[in-house]
């Protein structure tokens, strides 16, 4: 799956059915200002993510890209990395628990809510800080395919406020036609 193809098939829908949050987009990185910011990402970075923020470095901080969660600039995804490894290694020195490896790079979040990538397997995890990591997606692709059928099905909407609503049985029976059989099948939330 090319990533370039799935990341332009979103860019479209959002601009067709979402437009608010198409021109809420930040213009991708260029080559050199990645390239400046290299020494202090993982070495494992993968070249998808890369590509992700030369389309575009994230988004407006105000908004949304679905649910409540941000899609965050490479400069944010790196605080929240670097914040969330020192916390995990202060965590680690005093009761042995690694509550953030490595290899989790955040992609998009809310409030110690993360769509992470792993950087060695390429899933898509949620992970809550204060819970375990739940496979949610078998790579990047497959998240923004199912984002982009989202958003062409009405399955996230504007509501008359402009604001960002969701269909949320849509979205998880959406999201299980697309994952492999090892993604968690339960609700992003309990009742």
């Amino acid at each position: 799956m090319q990533i370039e193809r799935v990341l332009a098939e979103l860019e479209k829908a959002w601009k067709e059915v979402l437009p608010d949050l198409a021109t809420g987009l930040l213009l991708g990185l260029s080559e050199t200002e990645f390239e400046a910011l290299r020494p202090e990402l993982p070495v494992n970075f993968p070249e998808m993510l890369k590509t992700l923020y030369l389309w575009h470095n994230g988004q407006n901080p105000e908004q949304i890209s679905f649910l409540y969660h941000h899609f965050y600039s490479l400069e944010e995804a790196l605080f929240e990395y670097q914040q969330n490894r020192q916390v995990s290694e202060q965590i680690k020195q005093t009761a042995g628990i690694d509550t953030w490896p490595e290899n989790y790079w955040p992609i998009w979040g809310f409030e110690g809510e993360y769509f992470l990538i792993d950087l060695d397997s390429g899933q898509i995890y949620f992970f809550f800080v204060q819970d375990s990591p739940r496979l949610w997606y078998d790579n990047l692709g497959q998240m923004i395919t199912c984002l982009t059928q989202a958003v062409q099905n009405d399955i996230f909407r504007q509501n008359a406020q402009s604001e960002l609503e969701t269909d949320q049985l849509a979205w998880e029976k959406l999201r299980l036609a697309l994952v492999c059989s090892e993604a968690d099948s339960g609700p992003l939330y309990a009742d």
